[in-house]
């Protein structure tokens, strides 16, 4: 049995060797030899280690848990797993291995041997990777919110343009049928010269019906022989910008059979999405 015991020693003794770490403690934790890795590892002089029970080395987070651990190692059960300690500098260390009890030829614990190796660096990237994990995952869900926060504005501004929309929609249909019922003829072109509208009273006094002029050029109203005498006809009839506005003038003009009709005439100019549309009101003399 003593030579089994020897045995034992001599394996623990060379696995530590392999493994790096060996670390020799009595049943209170006191630390009794260790090899120079352990040394290296936590920074140590002989004389430091001397001064230490193993409770110094575990991470304050971790004790209670370890001295849990510690009473059934005394008792002759081995612990085999991870170790989080701390150096005297406060730097932080894994350890991966195995508390095992050495006891005599009476069955009593005489030392604890820990044998092991160092895994800070493994830990330190698995807790890089978890961080970045949850970094990600955080990333994912701030992206998941932010798209359907995007869905619903776009939702809501496409919901407000179509309000906008409708309630142009509206106006300009009401500003239409005020404008329609109007005595005098009113006549309004684009920014391209061509008439957008043509009220009723137009159709009676120039005797076209609106569809035979809507989107047709202004000129088709106003003949040359009209506009070379009448500045006001024949700035409406030009394309451009650059029309005689905010003025009342006796004129006349020629309808479809060929009459001339004294009428006065008045010309406005609207300003629409940074273009200018002209409205022409005119009044039969008659």
């Amino acid at each position: 049995e003593e030579k089994m015991h020897m045995q034992r020693n001599a394996i623990i003794s060379d696995s530590a060797e392999k493994l790096g770490i060996r670390l020799d403690l009595d049943v209170n934790g006191n630390l009794l030899e260790c090899n120079d890795h352990f040394l290296k590892l936590f920074n140590l002089s002989q004389k430091d280690f001397r001064s230490l029970v193993v409770f110094d080395l575990i991470d304050p987070i971790e004790l209670e848990a370890f001295n849990k651990n510690w009473d059934t190692i005394i008792k002759g059960n081995a612990y085999s797993g991870p170790v989080k300690a701390k150096t005297a500098q406060g730097e932080e260390k894994w350890l991966q291995g195995v508390f095992e009890a050495l006891q005599n030829m009476s069955h009593e614990t005489e030392r604890i041997v820990f044998v092991g190796h160092d895994i800070t660096r493994e830990r330190k990237l698995e807790n890089d990777y978890r961080i970045q994990h949850e970094n990600v995952k955080k990333l994912e869900k701030l992206l998941r919110e932010a798209e359907k926060d995007l869905v619903a504005k776009i939702k809501e501004s496409r919901q407000e343009l179509q309000d906008q929309f409708r309630e142009t929609a509206q106006l300009k249909m009401m500003h239409e049928m005020i404008m329609d019922d109007s005595l005098d003829a009113v006549i309004t072109t684009g920014h391209d010269n061509r008439i957008i509208f043509f009220n009723k009273a137009a159709e009676l006094l120039f005797g076209y019906d609106r569809k035979d002029v809507l989107m047709k050029d202004i000129g088709i109203l106003f003949p040359e022989e009209l506009t070379a005498s009448d500045k006001i006809l024949d700035s409406f009839v030009h394309p451009g910008d650059h029309k005689i506005t905010g003025k009342r003038k006796r004129s006349s003009i020629i309808d479809k059979n060929g009459k001339e009709k004294p009428v006065m005439i008045f010309l406005a100019r609207a300003k629409v999405d940074n273009e200018n549309a002209f409205t022409a009101f005119i009044q039969s003399i008659d």
